[in-house]
């Protein structure tokens, strides 16, 4: 898969026709349409969550090996393989947007296992860090990569138009979809879909996942792995540690939390995740 993906990776640009930048756009289809090939052929379902894993895994690591040094052009032409800020901000970033949101728009019939393997993939994504890191691509590509008037104006708009569309591309706005993945997940591992040929749509998966548990009872499941259960208790963990730290930080505030701090979906995202998981 991220060898279909690389083909396009370079495109660094925003179509004006379409509400998310290419690198987004092409991997939500990408899932998406795995997973409804899976739901209607569950042999292939194995090697295509495998391969969403993979790619999901070598985004991350990307990120993580990702540099802020500043090169020239020459050296850049010698150094194909350097990830820059840039690269992360206008591509990785907006790749695991699209991995998002594809697993929040498409039903699955997950697995306990397919959860775990998927957490713990996304593990790392949620560390303090990665999220600093995260936080401060626009500054390091400005300061530390020494970008020229042309790349910042055009990482301005590309900014601007997430931000417009509600999606801050931020560390914060990263530990959000962390979250919403998650749960989404465990909760079609809980209360399978009764469907798997809805039409794909925002959050539809999601949104179809949270109304299942409230309704009905969860599908009872036995768990021998101990590895299992220390995944799920350090999730619920993190989710419950998540959203006592930003109410904490919210009261010591004098005014609303700023939109790239995403505070207030975070803290959403975090009570559902203790529901899916009690």
């Amino acid at each position: 898969m991220w060898t279909c993906y690389h083909l396009f990776f370079t495109l660094n640009y925003t179509i004006p026709t379409l509400d998310w930048a290419l690198p987004d756009q092409l991997v939500f289809s990408t899932i998406s349409a795995l997973l409804r090939i899976s739901n209607e052929h569950p042999a292939y379902g194995e090697q295509a969550t495998l391969a969403i894993f993979s790619f999901v895994s070598q985004a991350i690591q990307k990120i993580h090996t990702s540099t802020c040094k500043s090169f020239s052009i020459l050296q850049r032409s010698r150094l194909l393989k350097v990830i820059l800020a840039l690269d992360v901000l206008t591509q990785l970033m907006p790749a695991l947007h699209g991995f998002y949101r594809s697993i929040s728009s498409t039903s699955y019939c997950w697995s306990l296992s397919q959860w775990e393997a998927l957490t713990v993939h996304l593990k790392s994504l949620c560390s303090s860090k990665t999220i600093e890191r995260l936080n401060h691509l626009f500054v390091d590509i400005l300061q530390k990569e020494n970008a020229d008037a042309d790349t910042l104006r055009y990482v301005q708009t590309f900014v601007s138009r997430y931000v417009a569309q509600g999606r801050p591309l931020s560390g914060y706005f990263m530990v959000c979809c962390v979250l919403e993945t998650e749960w989404t997940v465990l909760a079609q591992t809980l209360a399978p879909p009764g469907t798997l040929r809805s039409p794909v749509v925002e959050a539809a998966a999601a949104n179809s996942a949270w109304l299942a548990l409230t309704r009905n009872s969860a599908v009872e499941i036995d768990i021998e792995s101990e590895r299992t259960k220390e995944v799920l208790k350090n999730t619920i963990k993190h989710a419950m540690q998540c959203f006592t730290d930003l109410l904490l930080q919210i009261e010591e505030m004098d005014s609303e939390p700023s939109l790239d701090t995403y505070a207030w979906e975070t803290m959403s995202e975090s009570l559902v995740s203790l529901h899916a998981f009690y």
